[in-house]
């Protein structure tokens, strides 16, 4: 069938082009690119801080579970960081944007080294990260991180654009939450607008600035020791 047959009977088509797994749709198209992870490594690398890593307490040999994957930046960081006696379990809900993500996790080839070694550790789960977390024994992970779609959306940004026509816009689920407490040994970490009643709906009181963004924090919560 040609393209144009295609387009009758779907919405959405995964393209495997000389550039890589492409997501076509009537609005645009997309490919895997790593954005900022290759500056924030670099920047890793030459010793400085990165506030995703403050806010987590990322050390290596740490098992991070990513809840929600989107366009794979936070989890390449936190990959690098753990290094290989750590883990990173990366769910996203959104099975197209889940597949080019992961193929590019597989296949993409850049610089610095670091961070192509960091992208292949990552294990990518193509599931909701309610039943993953639900399916986790407790205390068997160090962090748990929610990064959900902000309930009041920021200006228009050309990477998110699969996430706005193919990710859950629902909000983080107190389940979830309590789910990600009981699974986590350090911290539970939701990435939010700053002041967003987000927080105080789900009891978070304790925040780390992102710093590349104003008004963009990091809350989180500290598990009760079992």
């Amino acid at each position: 069938m040609s393209l144009k047959e295609l387009w009758r009977d779907f919405d959405a088509l995964l393209v495997l082009e000389d550039r890589g797994l492409t997501l076509v749709w009537p609005q645009g198209r997309w490919r895997f690119h790593p954005n900022m992870a290759a500056v924030r490594i670099k920047r890793l690398l030459a010793g400085q801080r990165d506030p995703l890593v403050e806010a987590l307490c990322l050390r290596p040999g740490d098992r991070l579970l990513d809840a929600t994957l989107g366009l794979g930046s936070d989890a390449i960081i936190a990959a690098h960081v753990v290094g290989p006696s750590g883990s990173v379990l990366a769910c996203e809900a959104a099975p197209l944007v889940a597949m080019v993500v992961e193929w590019g996790l597989r296949h993409w080839q850049g610089q610095p080294p670091e961070l192509v070694e960091a992208m292949r550790r990552i294990q990518v789960l193509r599931r909701p990260h309610l039943e993953v977390l639900r399916s986790l024994p407790a205390r068997s992970l160090d962090c748990v991180y929610f990064d959900p779609m902000f309930r009041r959306p920021r200006l228009a940004s050309e990477p998110l654009w699969p996430l706005r026509f193919f990710a859950s816009q629902a909000p983080l689920q107190g389940e979830a939450l309590q789910e990600a407490l009981r699974v986590a040994r350090r911290r539970v970490v939701v990435r939010e607008q700053a002041g967003s009643p987000e927080f105080a709906r789900l009891g978070i009181r304790h925040f780390v600035p992102e710093g590349r963004r104003k008004g963009v924090v990091y809350g989180w919560l500290q598990p009760v020791s079992s």
